[in-house]
């Protein structure tokens, strides 16, 4: 979304369309459907899968992130980088070791409809977009190269409203929520400057979130 911003504003404003304001929750979900919609033929429910990771007894052997150390794998870090092909061949390759676990345990094999595992994956898909961590240091580089120009070296704002504050709630919806909502205005004051749109590639977008973070 940075990096087509300018050119899409420009569309937008020639067509006579208003760039729509967009709330942290808005952005999550566009975020999540977006990001399943290329793996999915029928995508899922992220909400739905969460609850079927407890209907199901899932959780009884494993985790989704939390520091808890349970007998299975996490799923959030087994599912990372997965598309439902290779969710597939994991499923596959520890079904033994699974089912010997559950006999042991005395745990019922659950059996899943083809819309609860669709919803299911989808679900931890989700959960390791939105927790991807960024490298702060990287991500000072990112920030003195592109925005302390007018965001002030230490984020503490000049030109540019302080950034130094946004700390403890830039979660990647959020940021991608105030750059969507602030970009018109951004984009106009950059213009005024002579200053050109700077394009983010490869994680400079997450190392620099993860500045930002750091600031508090």
């Amino acid at each position: 979304m940075w990096n087509h911003a300018p050119a899409m504003w420009k569309q937008m404003s020639s067509s006579g369309y208003s760039t729509p304001e967009l709330t942290p929750r808005d952005t999550a979900d566009l975020m999540a459907f977006l990001f399943v919609a290329g793996y999915l033929e029928e995508p899922g429910q992220p909400q739905r899968g969460q609850g079927i990771l407890a209907r199901k007894g899932c959780r009884k052997c494993h985790t989704t992130g939390e520091d808890e150390q349970k007998i299975g794998p996490d799923l959030a870090l087994w599912s990372e980088n997965v598309n439902p092909i290779l969710w597939s061949q994991r499923l596959w390759n520890h079904a033994p070791a699974m089912g010997q676990s559950m006999k042991e345990l005395g745990v019922e094999r659950p059996i899943f409809t083809e819309e609860e595992m669709g919803d299911l994956i989808t679900y931890l898909f989700a959960i390791r977009y939105f927790e991807a961590p960024g490298d702060p240091e990287m991500g000072t580089d990112v920030f003195m190269r592109n925005c302390a120009t007018c965001h002030g070296e230490a984020g503490q704002g000049d030109v540019g409203p302080a950034l130094d504050s946004l700390g403890a709630r830039s979660s990647p919806t959020f940021m991608a929520t105030t750059l969507w909502n602030h970009g018109p205005q951004m984009y106009q004051a950059m213009r005024e400057r002579e200053l050109d749109w700077p394009r983010l590639d490869g994680n400079q977008m997450r190392d620099l979130i993860a500045y930002l973070r750091s600031l508090t």
